[in-house]
């Protein structure tokens, strides 16, 4: 089945800024985000989230999967996407389950 993880899912959670400040020097991941977003600083977390959730499942990661059956069409002039409710499809999508403070 394919499992999309949004933009309003990816935007809310930040991932890297804490990284920089704490790893040690020769950390390849600390100067993966030093180099794209500088020392101490954040950013939204999509692909992160994504591996993560193939990895672990949605319930580890306090989300939940919703609108199964439906599926997710991508503009393809502005990469916007858009989930059409519907039946008879392996596609599926996830929401925060959780309190969004600690996000």
């Amino acid at each position: 089945r394919l499992i999309f993880l949004g933009f309003e899912v990816g935007v809310r959670v930040k991932t890297g800024g804490w990284l920089t400040t704490c790893a040690q020097a020769n950390n390849p991941c600390r100067q993966a985000y030093i180099d794209y977003n500088g020392l101490g600083q954040n950013r939204q977390s999509w692909d992160p989230m994504t591996v993560l959730l193939a990895v672990r499942g949605a319930d580890a990661m306090l989300l939940r999967e919703a609108g199964m059956g439906g599926t997710c069409c991508v503009d393809a002039a502005t990469a916007a996407n858009e989930w059409i409710p519907g039946k008879n499809s392996n596609q599926t999508y996830v929401q925060i389950t959780s309190d969004e403070s600690l996000f």
